[in-house]
C-alpha cells in the first residue's frame, strides 16, 4: 500500500501570507489617502481611458474620445490628479497589457490597485537587486533596503504619478535574474513584456539579444520573439488599426528631438559655453567604453553578470533619453555590488560605508527637492540623475578586481 506524502504548512508560513495581504492592503488604504491629499500629475487616466474606450465601446486608444473620458474621470474623483501636460495616449498598444485588467473598474478603484502594483514594484526590485548582487544582509537589512526603495522620491514620484516605468523595470531585473539562473524560457517572455517602453529599454534589450546570439542560448531568443509575436498578433486581431494611430501620436508628439536629454546632456550643462561640444564628446566617450564593456562580456565565455553586468545597466542609463529620473533604479544594482564586496573585504568599515551611501542616497531627494510640488511635474532632480551613476561607476571601478579575478559563484 502506497503512503501519500504531503509537505507541512509552518504556522510561520501563514503569519507570512497574512503580514503581506495585511501590508498590501495598507498601502491601497495609504495611497488612496494620500492621492484625496496631494495634488500630482495622473499618468495612469489615460491608459485607464484608452483600454476602457476601447473594451467598452470599441474606440482606438489613440482617439480624441479617450481625452474626454480621462478628464471626466478626474473632474469626478476625490483624487487630486490632474491631467498631465502631453494630453494623449502615445505608447503602444502592447503597454495596455499592463492596465487593460483596470480599465474595466471605476477609476478611483483602479487607481488605488495600480499604486499598490507600482509600490509592490519597487520593493520587488529592491529584493531582485540583493538577489542578483549577492549582497550578504541580515532579514532587517533586506527590509530596510525594500522600505528604502519603496519610499525613495524617485520611486514615490512614479507611483503618485502612476507612470508605468516601475513594472517595466522590475519585469526587466527579473528577466535578467532568470537568464543568469538559468531559466531561458521564462527570461524571454519576461523580457518580451517590456518591448513597449522602448525608451527605457531598447539599447540594454539590444545588447540583451545580441549576447544571447553570440552565446547561442535559442530557448531565450525562441521564448522572447514567440512572446512579442503573440502580443502584437493578438493586438493587431483585436486592433487592426492601431500602427497608425500610434504613428500618428509619435509623429504629433515627437517630431522634433526637443524631447531628449539625457543624463549626459545635463551633465554638459555644468559649463553652458561649450556644453554643445562637451556633450557628444560625453556620449561617444561613454558609448566606446560601453562598447568596450559590452565586447569584454562577450569573450569572457560567461553570462554578462556580475560585474559587467551592472556596469552595462549604468552605464546603458547615462543614455535614456527621456525623463531619466524614472529610470534612476538602473544604477543602484552596481551599487549593490559593490556594497558586497566592501562588505566582505573591508568588514564593519565597508557595511558602514554601504549603509552611509544608501541612506544619503535615498535622504538627499527629500532634502533638496519640493515636496509635494514635485509630484505636480516631473521633478528632474538633475543632481541625482548626474551624481548617482558617476557614483556608481566610481564603486564598480573600485571593486573591478575583486569582482573578475577572485573565483565566483553560482552565476557570479
Amino acid at each position: 500500500m502506497k503512503t501519500t506524502r504531503y509537505r507541512r504548512t509552518y504556522l510561520s508560513q501563514y503569519l507570512v501570507v497574512i503580514l503581506a495581504l495585511i501590508l498590501i492592503v495598507g498601502l491601497g488604504f495609504l495611497g488612496h489617502w494620500v492621492m484625496r491629499q496631494v495634488p500630482y500629475e495622473d499618468h495612469f487616466v489615460i491608459p485607464w481611458a484608452a483600454g476602457r474606450a476601447w473594451l467598452l465601446e470599441g474606440v482606438s486608444p489613440y482617439d480624441q474620445q479617450v481625452i474626454q473620458l480621462a478628464r471626466s474621470a478626474l473632474a469626478n474623483s476625490v483624487f487630486q490628479g490632474q491631467m498631465p501636460q502631453a494630453a494623449e495616449f502615445t505608447a503602444p498598444v502592447l503597454n495596455l497589457v499592463f492596465s487593460l485588467p483596470l480599465s474595466l473598474l471605476p477609476y478611483e478603484i483602479a487607481r488605488t490597485i495600480w499604486v499598490v502594483l507600482l509600490l509592490v514594484s519597487l520593493g520587488g526590485m529592491g529584493f531582485l537587486m540583493l538577489k542578483l548582487s549577492k549582497w550578504k544582509t541580515s532579514l532587517p537589512e533586506k527590509v530596510l533596503v525594500v522600505v528604502l526603495l519603496m519610499t525613495w522620491l524617485p520611486g514615490l514620484q512614479m507611483a503618485l504619478m502612476g507612470s508605468t516605468t516601475p513594472i517595466v523595470l522590475a519585469l526587466l531585473l527579473f528577466g535578467i535574474y532568470a537568464l543568469l539562473s538559468g531559466k531561458d524560457t521564462l527570461a524571454g517572455f519576461l523580457l518580451a513584456l517590456t518591448f513597449g517602453s522602448v525608451q527605457i529599454t531598447f539599447l540594454i534589450l539590444l545588447l540583451l539579444v545580441l549576447w544571447v546570439v553570440f552565446h547561442q542560448r535559442w530557448p531565450i531568443l525562441v521564448a522572447y520573439f514567440s512572446g512579442l509575436g503573440f502580443l502584437w498578433i493578438v493586438s493587431l486581431i483585436l486592433l487592426p488599426a492601431w500602427p497608425s494611430g500610434w504613428l500618428g501620436a509619435i509623429l504629433n508628439n515627437y517630431f522634433n528631438l526637443d524631447w531628449i536629454h539625457t543624463p549626459l546632456m545635463a551633465l554638459s550643462e555644468i559649463l553652458p559655453g561649450i556644453s554643445q561640444y562637451l556633450s557628444l564628446g560625453l556620449h561617444i566617450g561613454f558609448a566606446i567604453y560601453l562598447l568596450v564593456v559590452w565586447i569584454a562580456s562577450l569573450n569572457s565565455g560567461e553570462p554578462v553578470v556580475g560585474w559587467r553586468l551592472f556596469a552595462i545597466l549604468n552605464l546603458a542609463f547615462l543614455f535614456q533619453p527621456e525623463n531619466p529620473v524614472n529610470q534612476l533604479y538602473l544604477t543602484l544594482p552596481a551599487l549593490f555590488l559593490a556594497f558586497r564586496f566592501w562588505s566582505e573585504r573591508w568588514g564593519i568599515v565597508g557595511r558602514t560605508l554601504s549603509w552611509l551611501i544608501l541612506l544619503g542616497a535615498g535622504s538627499l531627494p527629500w532634502l533638496t527637492a519640493e515636496v509635494p510640488l514635485t509630484f505636480t511635474r516631473v521633478n528632474p532632480l538633475t543632481g541625482l540623475v548626474v551624481g548617482l551613476p558617476l557614483v556608481a561607476m566610481a564603486a564598480l571601478i573600485s571593486v573591478r578586481w575583486w569582482a573578475l579575478n577572485l573565483p565566483h559563484l553560482a552565476f557570479d
